[in-house]
This record gives C-alpha cells, sequence and structure tokens, in this order.
C-alpha cells in the first residue's frame, strides 16, 4: 500500500480520524514539498519525507500522546513510510513510556491510597473487587 501525497484530507478518511495521524500526514507532505522545491529526485524526497513523519510523531508523554503515537507508528508502517526495524524500535519507547507511566500512577495511587487510610489498590487501576454483571460484560466474555 502505498500513501498518495497529494491526496485530500476526504481521499484519507483515516487521518482525519485521528488529528496526530493528519498532523504527521502534513509533515509528510510539506517535506516532500520542500523536497521536490529543492530539486531533490523522487526517491529523496521520498525519504525527507519520511523522516518529516517520524519527526512529527507525538512525544512520549501522557497516556493520550502515548496512543497517538501508536497510531501514528502503525499507520507509518501500514502505508510504508516507517520500516519494520524502525517501527519495533518505536513501538518499544512507547511501550516503556507507558510502562513508566502505569507505575507512576499506581506509586501515586498507592501514596493517596496511605494518606487517606485506604487499602492501596492492587493494580494502578481502581476497580471494584466484584464488578456488576453487565449486558457490556456478558457480550465480552462470550467473545472469549
Amino acid at each position: 500500500m502505498s500513501l498518495s501525497i497529494h491526496a485530500s484530507e476526504s481521499e484519507n478518511p483515516v487521518s482525519t480520524q485521528n488529528p496526530a495521524i493528519a498532523n504527521c500526514l502534513a509533515a509528510f507532505r510539506r517535506a516532500y514539498q520542500n523536497a521536490i522545491d529543492r530539486k531533490a529526485d523522487g526517491y529523496d524526497a521520498r525519504n525527507k519525507a519520511k523522516l518529516g513523519f517520524r519527526e512529527a510523531l507525538p512525544p512520549l508523554i501522557g497516556r493520550d500522546n502515548i496512543r497517538n503515537f501508536i497510531a501514528c507508528v502503525t499507520y507509518g508502517m501500514a502505508v510504508d513510510l516507517i520500516s519494520n526495524g524502525d517501527s519495533a524500535r518505536l513501538l518499544q519507547a512507547a511501550r516503556t513510556a507507558a510502562s513508566v507511566l502505569y507505575q507512576r500512577n499506581r506509586q501515586k495511587a498507592v501514596k493517596n491510597a496511605q494518606q487517606s487510610g485506604e487499602k492501596p489498590p492492587k493494580s494502578g487501576v481502581s476497580r471494584p473487587e466484584n464488578p456488576p454483571e453487565t449486558n457490556e460484560n456478558k457480550q465480552d466474555m462470550s467473545e472469549m
């Protein structure tokens, strides 16, 4: 699959669904056009555009940015803007950032529980011990 560099947003619905992907694609198009304007051949222009795409990836700070980073990397892999080797390293970085964020949130939850005299949570996410059974839970279980 290849990306049409001059595609409008209406021709590329994925980029309109996620603003982070749209931002990376816009950086790709700008870098490509800048390279063409500087008389680069198509191969060099595409390589510069791929670099522009990667440079526009969201910083790995916070849950939403981590999710958007993963979305952009995945999209870049799907349209051959990011190589398999680069994507593996980028996704490992996202996994590490998510783990650090999880640990930080868990430490905050434990500290808050200790200060309030409550029992510390077993995980970083507060959940009821026995969640109420809902139709949604039943459906999720039936899909397993």
